[in-house]
């Protein structure tokens, strides 16, 4: 880590609204040199609601997961970058596995890696396109 940044907070919030917001504004209120944020779950908008009502709109904001909610946030500039975990090819990859085991006898490998992709206004479009046509296959909350 580079000597000047300091870790201000590692906040568990157990994916609860009003606990996220809360203890988010408190360190925002008792650390008011914060420079920037990282939500590591889907439960970032109670975070961007304390980062708002605090008024410190130069706070650079990461999130976690790609939903419509975050959107405008990224084409805004509110969120600068979102860490999207590609569950549908999660999803894709472990039926596919399954399939092999049961179909071929196939034994899954122990690890599969799979990398984030970083979403950010320059190349939401693309991310955005590509999402798109899985709405109208399933009916998860997060594309409704």
């Amino acid at each position: 880590m580079w000597p000047h940044v300091r870790i201000a907070s590692v906040i568990e919030a157990h994916d609860d609204e009003a606990e996220a917001y809360d203890k988010c504004r408190k360190v925002l209120t008792t650390e008011p040199d914060v420079a920037g944020v990282y939500v590591s779950t889907a439960n970032s908008l109670p975070v961007i609601d304390a980062i708002k009502d605090r008024g410190l709109a130069e706070v650079t904001l990461i999130t976690t997961d790609l939903f419509p909610a975050l959107v405008p946030l990224i084409e805004s500039g509110t969120i600068a970058a979102t860490m999207h975990q590609r569950a549908w090819t999660q999803g894709r990859l472990v039926l596919q596995s399954l399939h092999r085991f049961l179909v071929d006898r196939v034994p899954p490998p122990d690890h599969v890696r799979l990398s984030p992709h970083i979403v950010m206004k320059s190349n939401l479009k693309l991310f955005l396109d590509r999402i798109q046509p899985l709405r109208n296959l399933t009916q998860p909350s997060l594309f409704r």
